[in-house]
């Protein structure tokens, strides 16, 4: 049975039983493997000394340590009692420390914050170098996990915050939530604790050992270490956001190293000799001091894996240029670009801000007419409508109304065509003083059956590598990526942070076929006719 399905099984044994705390005793064996510590914070009754007690089945003949610190717990309490003998005999200060934290290996050590001084220092010690120092010897401790455990965060300014840097996995412990899950659990008749371990999965302290050699010996692509320098900016860029310097997070150095070894130890458990994209989102375990930040700094994890995902070197350039060409083509067998004159009517600014049309040859005492704009654009076609007519200093020309339409046959001339500023005022034909203007035309044209034929190979060849680029994505998905969904300590639910821009390239790809199709359908569909714009003007 090769490593990744060992711990699989022996991960399923521990979970026997177990509702909804799966994700902490997956955590806390590999924190465990790492060699480094867990802290839980939860309130109390929501099993996490369970997750404890399942941790020690992992090792064969672990012993365990628990223990509920209080203000007046005393160092013999946890590291055990001063050995009188060898006090009065040999005038030495030793503690029998069988029984005790430093003989255990698993411990579990319930509202930690609560422990003195004395305590706290020989602790960092221990979680440091795995050392205990008992009198005046340097005892190597066997301890392979602590987990602790506190229904708070450690108060600032007591001194505790090099304790709590030495936790480098966090984990927020709630009660269950799923009600089918509560109901089965209340109803239990056995005891979670009570499962005895399977013989032939638990790890051995040889086994152990030879397990943090070979996680050294685990690689950290560049790819892994961009991730971790985007989310060291992220961090930079919340911190400056902070008016209160204690709400700032702080990532020492050391625990950037502590952090690359957890990563280490979740691809070797995993079968792997490197580290992948999904083992980083371990990361959002390690780095926040406050529950108010765990889903700010998740967000943090999660964009700088999506930012740098897995990508395929599949270039779509060279189809982007066909499309490109193809359309230009019928372009240009399509549309024939002409230049013509034509006359419209000419507008005129008079006085008083108004805007109107000079009417020709029309005089009504001894002064030119013109008519609005507004009122030329809103006559009727052979049906008289009252209005003003004004002068060129934009005046009425008297205080009686005309009556006036648009003419349909009064005002045919060859070379301006028909009803070019044609009116009827009073029984009579007028036409407007116009101006020629040059207009653009586009001819529309149906194109040789034989192009059309040809689009149709090129546009054919086109969607073949389309799809032969989609067939690489997802075969590559299959391939290469299959493992991102069954990573043992992360939730396949951040499966598709990491597929984010093999996700782009397959839209791209989709939005490329539409193109095609689109491009099809506009040299299918040409409608021949005329297409024009104003490009410029002549009085």
């Amino acid at each position: 049975m090769n490593i990744r399905d060992r711990i699989e099984a022996l991960l399923s044994h521990l979970n026997r039983g177990v509702y909804e705390r799966e994700p902490a005793i997956q955590l806390a064996l590999l924190t465990a493997i790492a060699g480094e510590s867990i802290f839980m914070l939860g309130a109390p009754g929501v099993a996490k000394s369970l997750v404890a007690r399942r941790l020690k089945l992992a090792f064969k003949d672990a012993r365990a340590f628990e223990y509920l610190m209080s203000r007046f717990s005393t160092p013999d309490e946890i590291f055990g009692p001063v050995s009188i003998s060898k006090l009065k005999n040999e005038d030495k200060y030793e503690r029998i420390i069988s029984g005790y934290l430093p003989a255990a290996d698993v411990v579990f050590l319930d509202e930690i914050w609560k422990a003195g001084p004395s305590i706290q220092n020989a602790l960092l010690t221990v979680l440091n170098e795995k050392i205990y120092r008992n009198g005046d010897r340097e005892e190597r401790v066997p301890i392979k996990g602590i987990i602790s455990a506190s229904n708070e965060l450690p108060s600032r300014g007591e001194g505790l915050e090099a304790l709590w840097d030495r936790f480098l996995v966090r984990i927020l412990v709630e009660g269950i939530q799923e009600p089918g899950h509560f109901e089965d659990m209340i109803c239990m008749v056995q005891e979670a604790g009570s499962v005895e371990p399977d013989p032939s999965l638990q790890i051995s302290a040889e086994e152990y050992a030879e397990c943090s050699t070979l996680i050294d010996m685990v690689s950290v692509g560049a790819d892994i270490l961009q991730i971790i320098h985007t989310i060291r900016c992220y961090i930079q860029w919340y911190n400056e956001k902070q008016e209160d310097p204690s709400r700032e997070l702080y990532i020492s150095d050391r625990r950037w190293r502590k952090i690359i070894r957890l990563l280490r130890t979740s691809a070797y458990l995993n079968g792997r000799d490197a580290v992948d994209l999904m083992d980083c989102f371990l990361i959002q375990y390690c780095i926040w001091d406050e529950p108010s930040q765990i889903s700010q700094t998740r967000q943090f994890v999660i964009d700088a894996i999506s930012q740098n995902g897995y990508k395929l070197d599949l270039s779509l350039e060279d189809i982007k240029e066909s499309i490109k060409e193809v359309r230009q083509e019928v372009i240009q067998e399509t549309r024939t670009k002409t230049t013509i004159s034509v006359e419209e009517p000419e507008l005129v600014h008079l006085g008083g801000g108004v805007n109107a049309y000079k009417i020709k040859d029309f005089f009504k005492f001894g002064q030119e007419g013109y008519i609005r704009k507004e009122d030329y654009d809103s006559l009727p076609d052979g049906r008289a409508k009252s209005l003003t007519l004004y002068n060129s200093h934009g005046e009425p020309l008297n205080t009686s109304s005309y009556y006036a339409y648009r003419a349909s046959f009064s005002c045919v001339r060859e070379d301006k065509g028909k009803n070019i500023g044609c009116l009827n005022i009073d029984g009579n034909a007028y036409e407007l003083e116009t101006k020629t203007i040059e207009r653009k035309q586009t001819v529309i044209k149906r194109p040789h059956r034989a192009i059309v034929a040809n689009w149709d190979k090129v546009c054919a060849e086109i969607q073949g590598k389309l799809k032969l680029a989609q067939e690489q994505i997802d075969n590559y998905r299959l391939r290469d990526l299959y493992h991102v969904r069954t990573n043992l300590f992360v939730s396949p639910g951040f499966a598709p942070y990491v597929e984010t821009r093999l996700d782009q390239l397959k839209k791209e790809i989709g939005r490329l076929e539409v193109e095609v199709k689109r491009l099809q359908y506009s040299y299918y569909n040409i409608k021949p006719g005329t297409v024009s714009s104003i490009i410029g003007h002549q009085g």
